[in-house]
């Protein structure tokens, strides 16, 4: 008797939709495709040369060869910002070089997703699409975790824990929960009611949260690194997203602490386990002079979490006595099978 083979494509929401109550009796398998990372993105616009260059530094742990090219990697890099790595939109850009063209693919993606998590909400009766639509408000609240208020939910509530786990596999957006104890393990005391919520792709984040009058101005601005604004969400973004693509499972932390009378409030962005020790992360879009919370974090729990490493948008440096790494050489640092 012949195998019959059977190929299903769609969004991982369509899928799982489309196949509930439906049986077959045979081996499948799942392949998940991500959007392009920085790396790939380099590639298809015909910059792989930048990519290797990139990679031979970063495995030969000669890190001062990422400034030989810096502006020029960080302009690319802000490029990828804003493009993304949606196959539609980078396809747009190729062909045309026009911002207009890529935003519209974009949009075409968004109206998708949107129709995918609509789908979700009516059989679930979840929030996933208001949920999706307001991550960004957390981070601009300088607040620890989404809140739930802004779905007019709680964070214990069943409906807002299945809209969460929902969202999360639907894969269209991230979902970053707090860890509270690094010495047990991050998913062992993550904290289903604190999370952070970030986008599954750069371009899509971008479309979603600005809107500039003058689309040329603001992207030609924003890639020479001219734009003021608040973009730590972007840039925060860009690391979560890397390190979910390489497999990491990243959490982050936050705690409060009393003094005098006074609670002070602190939080590391990212932190994941490496090597049997749980690798702290902070993200700075632009330059800092202290890190009172990773100190704190790093002299709390000295036996169990590494040096924490910096992602910034200045050259390789070492600053207070840690490594500062560009945006652009993330695809070259966290790989699933990093070497100690």
């Amino acid at each position: 008797m012949g195998v019959i083979v059977f190929i299903e494509t769609g969004s991982a929401v369509s899928i799982e939709l489309n196949s509930l109550d439906i049986l077959l009796p045979s081996k499948e398998r799942q392949v998940v495709f991500a959007p392009l990372d920085f790396e790939e993105f380099l590639i298809n616009i015909g910059m792989s040369n930048v990519a290797d260059s990139i990679k031979t530094a970063a495995q030969a742990k000669n890190y001062q060869l990422f400034s030989i090219n810096h502006d020029d990697c960080m302009r690319l890099f802000r490029t990828y910002m804003l493009i993304g790595g949606m196959p539609e939109a980078v396809e747009a850009y190729v062909k045309t070089r026009s911002y207009w063209e890529v935003i519209e693919s974009q949009k075409v993606i968004l109206s998708l997703f949107r129709k995918d998590l609509e789908a979700i909400d009516r059989r679930y009766g979840t929030h996933c699409r208001t949920m999706y639509e307001n991550f960004p408000k957390c981070l601009g609240r300088n607040s620890f975790r989404f809140q739930f208020s802004d779905i007019n939910s709680r964070p214990n509530s069943p409906t807002s824990l299945e809209t969460v786990n929902k969202l999360a596999e639907s894969q269209i957006g991230y979902i970053v929960k707090r860890a509270k104890n690094p010495d047990i393990g991050l998913s062992l005391t993550e904290d289903d009611t604190y999370f952070k919520g970030f986008y599954n792709d750069l371009g899509l984040a971008h479309c979603l949260c600005y809107f500039p009058e003058n689309i040329d101005e603001h992207y030609d601005k924003f890639i020479d690194g001219d734009l003021r604004g608040h973009f730590g969400y972007i840039y925060e973004n860009a690391v979560a997203q890397q390190l979910k693509l390489a497999g990491l499972d990243p959490h982050y932390f936050s705690w409060t602490e009393t003094k005098d009378s006074t609670v002070y409030s602190y939080e590391v962005d990212f932190a994941f386990e490496r090597h049997g020790k749980v690798q702290p992360v902070e993200c700075r879009s632009s330059s800092y002079h202290a890190l009172k919370s990773l100190d704190l974090l790093e002299s709390k729990h000295m036996d169990t979490v590494r040096k924490g490493i910096i992602i910034t948008s200045e050259p390789y440096n070492e600053k207070l006595g840690r490594q500062n790494f560009p945006f652009y050489s993330m695809f070259a640092l966290f790989t699933p099978f990093d070497p100690e």
